[in-house]
């Protein structure tokens, strides 16, 4: 009776041991069907490559810039590099790439929005709130934001998407610093021109002509109520001196 016993429970043991082995077969075989249809096959090749509500660049640059082709297997495209590529372009801030299954790529971009235009010998560089080039220009395509003035011999060479360098590093930071100031306050739509001085202070010459003067950004952030409501309210033609920090000096220009 014992010999019966061990003999039955040898028979399951190599029962359940050759199920666990057309198990794993059934799985190596589901793998390998699995892998060659979804490398090996067309159904999951990029047919379309879309950008959504994005018109500021052409569709054709935008696709050789992101390195993706039509034709690649979207399981194995490589969506960090793609953003990257693009992030290299101006008026591209930030990329969000999306795979929608079986054979699309949705590019999703956050546009950079110009806050005001330099002035930089014979070309304009549109630069955003943070100082990032959008795009560099022949002319002037924009008038709707400030033109910054008197950068000229201490401006580096200005490169699409990189933030604006000055020598001395900080005119550019008080540069930047202060227009961000005014676009909080919704300024910047009401001013002209921002001049820098050779002593490196701000001259912001106002769409109703007056010119105010401030030393830096802590003479303007100081100030800033005062200018609001000056630009708002009583905007005629009059020269605004802030630079001593006291209150404001007038003369009629």
């Amino acid at each position: 009776m014992g010999n019966i016993k061990r003999d039955n429970k040898n028979k399951r043991k190599k029962k359940r041991k050759i199920i666990g082995i057309l198990k794993m077969l059934f799985f190596v075989v589901l793998l390998v069907f699995g892998l060659n249809f979804v490398f090996f096959t067309d159904f999951f090749e990029v047919k379309n490559i879309e950008f959504p509500e994005f018109q500021k660049i052409d569709k054709e640059t935008l696709m050789v810039s992101s390195g993706l082709k039509l034709g690649e297997n979207i399981i194995l495209i490589k969506k960090k590099e793609a953003a990257l590529n693009l992030k290299k372009l101006g008026y591209i801030k930030d990329v969000s790439i999306i795979r929608v299954f079986p054979d699309t790529i949705k590019i999703y971009i956050t546009e950079r929005e110009p806050e005001f235009i330099i002035k930089n010998e014979r070309k304009f560089v549109y630069a955003d709130e943070e100082g990032a080039v959008a795009e560099i220009s022949d002319q002037v395509k924009r008038l709707n934001i400030p033109l910054v003035t008197g950068l000229d011999g201490i401006l580096s060479d200005p490169k699409e998407s990189e933030k604006i360098k000055t020598d001395p590093l900080w005119v550019g930071n008080n540069l930047v610093t202060s227009i961000s100031l005014l676009k909080q306050y919704e300024l910047t739509g009401k001013i002209s021109e921002i001049y820098v001085t050779n002593e490196k202070q701000l001259h912001i010459y106002t769409n109703g002509g007056s010119i105010i003067k401030v030393k830096d950004k802590e003479n303007l952030e100081s100030k800033i109520d005062f200018i609001y409501t000056y630009i708002n309210d009583n905007d005629d033609r009059m020269i605004i001196d802030l630079t001593h920090g006291g209150n404001p000096t007038y003369t009629p220009r």
